[in-house]
C-alpha cells in the first residue's frame, strides 16, 4: 500500500462488518476502529466505507440484503465515484472470495492478497 501511494495512487478501503448487524459492535465504534486502523497506516486511506448490513442480522435496522454488502458491487461503485475513475482505472485488492466477486460485479480488476484496499490509478 505504501508503495502504491508513493507512486501517486489514491487508496480506499471497503469492508463488510456483520458484527454491527449481529449487535456485537456499534456502527460508531466500528467506524472509530477503521479510523484508528487508517491512523496506524499513516493515513494512507483517503476513503473508507463499511457495510453494517447482514440478511440474518440480530439488529433489525441492519437486517437486510443490500447493494453495498460484498459480493454486491455497491461500495466499489461508490469508491469509483469518489475517486472519479472508471472500473478499468482501478484495482481492488482483497483477501476473500466476496472481494473477488464484488470486483467482478463492478468490472474492476482484482488482485488477491492478505489485505484489502482499492487503488485508483493515476
Amino acid at each position: 500500500m505504501r508503495r502504491l501511494r508513493g507512486e501517486g495512487h489514491r487508496l480506499g478501503a471497503v469492508s463488510n462488518q456483520a458484527l454491527v448487524a449481529m449487535g456485537l459492535l456499534t456502527l460508531p465504534r466500528c467506524e472509530r476502529i477503521m479510523e484508528e486502523t487508517n491512523r496506524r497506516l499513516d493515513g494512507l486511506l483517503e476513503w473508507i466505507r463499511i457495510c453494517p448490513h447482514h440478511p440474518l442480522g440480530l439488529r433489525s435496522r441492519y437486517r437486510r440484503s443490500c447493494a453495498c454488502r460484498k459480493p454486491a458491487p455497491g461500495m466499489l461503485e461508490e469508491a469509483l465515484a469518489f475517486f472519479h475513475v472508471g472500473p478499468r482505472e482501478a484495482l481492488f485488492v482483497g483477501d476473500r472470495k466476496t472481494d473477488r466477486l464484488a470486483a467482478a460485479a463492478a468490472g474492476v480488476p482484482f488482485e488477491p492478497a492478505d489485505e484489502f484496499f482499492l487503488a485508483a490509478r493515476r
